[in-house]
Parts: structure tokens; sequence; C-alpha cells
């Protein structure tokens, strides 16, 4: 019994310092990508670009590994037609950060989802898909008929397992924030 409490601290105190480093990598990226918005020297802005882009690979890793999902990433290249740094005006840094936080957090409640009761799930899940929602907006320049992105629409309106959607959620989320990397 001790011991089985001792590795139930142990995985806690890892995921609490999992969020810390992911709450710190996401404020950084709000900071930078706020900074290589206003910042006009083209040499500034490459070195602001690199950390944006170095803080993204740090905060993938944290994730991993992401679902491979058929479709999903041509449908978000029709999406997502902006680039981070313009987005997060609209989305708010502070929403910006819930997500990347949300991301990493949602995603291993999803392996101990035994351990939450299914409403729990469910909320996780409603809450994340309106986040990803918001996301995908503030990364488009024009209005998003969700009609036209049917491997989309199932991962945000049609499943029936919180956990898998809460997963799926997470590959769209990190999918879009790449993609929007190559779109400054």
């Amino acid at each position: 019994m001790a011991e089985t409490l001792s590795r139930q601290v142990h995985t806690l105190l890892d995921t609490v310092s999992d969020r810390d480093y992911v709450e710190a990598i996401a404020g950084l990226l709000s900071i930078t990508t706020t900074y290589y918005s206003i910042v006009s020297d083209y040499n500034e802005r490459q070195h602001a670009l690199s950390i944006i882009r170095g803080c993204i690979d740090k905060w993938l890793e944290t994730i991993a590994p992401l679902e491979y999902i058929p479709g999903l990433v041509d449908e978000l290249d029709r999406i997502v037609d902006k680039p981070l740094w313009d987005a997060i005006p609209v989305l708010t840094e502070g929403l910006f950060e819930k997500i990347l936080v949300e991301t990493k957090v949602f995603k291993e409640k999803t392996l101990v989802g035994s351990e939450y009761d299914d409403v729990v799930m469910e909320a996780i899940a409603d809450t994340y898909r309106v986040h990803t929602i918001l996301l995908l907006e503030s990364l488009s320049n024009r209005d998003i008929d969700w009609s036209e992105y049917p491997v989309l629409s199932s991962i945000l309106w049609s499943s029936n397992d919180p956990c898998d959607q809460v997963r799926k959620l997470a590959t769209v989320n990190a999918l879009a924030i790449v993609l929007s990397l190559n779109n400054g």
C-alpha cells in the first residue's frame, strides 16, 4: 500500500512539474510572439522567431505522441492562414497560454481516464473543444464553414468517447499551431 501511494505521489509531482514547465513555455511564447509582432528590426524578428520555434518544439515534446488522423493536416492547412503572432491578439494571450497547458494536462487525464467519471471527462472535452474552435478561428482570416471540413467536424462534434476526443483535439491544436508557424 505504501509503495502504491508513493508511486501515486511521485506521479503527481511529475505532473505538477510538467505543468509548470508547460506554463513557463506558454508564458515565454506569449511574450515572444508579442515582441515579434511589434519589433521592426529584421535581426530582432529572426531572433524572436527562433525562440518561438524553440518553445513550440519543447511544447510538442511534452505532448507527444500525437495521433495520426487521415485528412486532418489537409483540412487544417486550408483553415490556418495566419501566423501565430498575428492570432494571439485576437485569441488573447491568456487563452493561448491556457490552450497550451490544457493540451498537456487534459491529454494526461485521458491516459488515466478511468480515475475520472464520465461527467468530468465530458466537461473536459467540451471545454477543450470550445478552446480548439477559438484557436482555429483566430488562426483563420475568414469565417469557417465547418461543413467543408468533415474530418475536423467529426472530431469536434461526433465523438462519443470524451477521452478519444481530447486526444484528437490535442492533435488538432498541435498541428494548427505548427502550421501557423509556416505562415509568417
